[in-house]
């Protein structure tokens, strides 16, 4: 085998030659050499500058090299390609390709996503940027969410279908404070409170009423007597005037233009509330008046009673003549 092998490579070319162990030193620049049989073996050997190329040629066919391998042209590996470590530009192959997909998602924000390539184990960290977007078991928060994006301030808005939005205004804590529209949300708690509430208060009305009058005058009670400032309704418990209300027949205008009849509610013997009726004709007429709750205030023991006052001005004519009066006031206990 090693005769075919020198006589070919020598024909083929001169400074081939048939060394028994080929060295750096024992080697010219581009000389080619072949060297003692390893085995079944024979190594080729090549100097090139101060590198020196060595090449197993063995029985079946296969070659290995201990050396570099540049190629300049196509390779065309039908088997496979083994090594024990594969570089790029003197990179590790794995580190290589970890990296330059590093670089491609590294330090970008998309969609509310940063993503950070770790080099130091090749790994890739996603983060979410807008915090609700992701549950992270702490999504209480307050603000508006609208088209645009979250803000700090400002009412919570939800599409109400077919019939436009809804502002939550107001969370309530307690029953405290309740507004009375279809935009504002209690706790259950304050709900609670809120019936609890409702459920023990109750309200009453007292009545009166008079025959013809032209002058200031109590009205009687139910049961026809004339109330005084110390014939009157007295209170069993704490509360609140929330309205009044009268009703009654114009027989005459008088003399004078102008003429009104005034219902009080008074308290011992002072007016706490009233509603005041301009006489513009005869013919019955009347007027109602109402507040909040809490506005007039009595306490248990209080003694409560209906006053008409007729006024009239514009001169010293007669005063107008008023019959059937038929009135009340409305409480509201606290309890």
């Amino acid at each position: 085998m090693d005769r075919d092998v020198r006589r070919i490579i020598a024909i083929k070319q001169d400074n081939v030659e048939f060394k028994g162990n080929p060295s750096i030193h024992s080697m010219v620049d581009g000389q080619v050499a072949i060297g003692n049989v390893q085995g079944e073996r024979l190594a080729l050997y090549s100097k090139k500058g101060n590198r020196l190329w060595k090449t197993y040629l063995t029985s079946d066919g296969s070659n290995i090299i201990e050396k570099d391998l540049t190629i300049k042209g196509n390779a065309d590996i039908s088997g496979t390609l083994e090594a024990d470590a594969y570089t790029v530009d003197g990179t590790a192959l794995n580190e290589y390709i970890a990296d330059t997909v590093g670089a491609m998602v590294s330090s970008n924000t998309e969609s509310n996503i940063t993503v950070n390539y770790q080099d130091g184990d090749n790994t890739l960290d996603f983060t979410i940027s807008d915090s609700y977007l992701k549950n992270d078991a702490d999504d209480t928060t307050s603000g508006v969410i609208t088209a645009g994006g979250f803000t700090t301030t400002g009412n919570w808005t939800f599409d109400e279908h077919s019939s436009g939005t809804v502002a939550i205004q107001t969370v309530q804590d307690s029953g405290t404070s309740f507004a009375d529209n279809d935009t504002s949300l209690m706790t259950a708690a304050a709900i609670d409170d809120r019936i609890a509430e409702s459920s023990s208060k109750a309200r009453a009305i007292f009545t009166g009423h008079l025959g013809e009058i032209t002058s200031s005058a109590y009205l009687k009670t139910w049961d026809d007597m004339s109330m005084s400032s110390t014939k009157s309704y007295r209170m069993h418990r704490a509360g609140s005037v929330i309205g009044v209300s009268v009703n009654f027949h114009c027989t005459n205008l008088g003399s004078n233009a102008l003429r009104s009849a005034a219902i009080h509610v008074y308290n011992g013997g002072s007016s706490v509330f009233s509603k005041t009726v301009h006489i513009g004709g005869t013919g019955v007429t009347g007027g109602t008046a109402t507040q909040s709750s809490g506005t007039d205030t009595f306490s248990a023991g209080d003694k409560l009673l209906l006053y008409i006052v007729i006024s009239h001005t514009g001169g010293a004519g007669t005063p107008p003549t008023i019959d059937d009066i038929t009135a009340f006031f409305e409480v509201d206990f606290d309890t």
